[in-house]
């Protein structure tokens, strides 16, 4: 399973006035995404690197079904805070 997040951040950093580009309409708040990590860890799941995820693809033929990878696109600031913060 890959996961895929553009924007994780409280409502308050939202901005007021959001270009149409910036996908703040795609937004989990910081306490959202620990509980859909969490969640996903209580199920059995273990997260991997996007890299050990295509070497299992490649060597087997698929994913493994109890691996997830987290991914961000776009490099948002939200994303860097969040790690850099030790929250993800």
């Amino acid at each position: 399973m890959i996961l895929l997040y553009h924007h994780v951040a409280p409502l308050e950093a939202r901005p007021s006035d959001p270009g149409p580009d910036e996908g703040w309409g795609f937004t989990l708040s910081p306490q959202g995404f620990e509980r859909q990590l969490q969640t996903l860890r209580r199920r059995g799941y273990c997260f991997i690197a996007s890299a050990e995820m295509v070497d299992c693809i490649h060597k087997h033929g698929g994913e493994d079904t109890q691996s997830a990878v987290v991914a961000f696109d776009d490099g948002r600031v939200d994303n860097h805070l969040l790690c850099k913060n030790g929250r993800a």
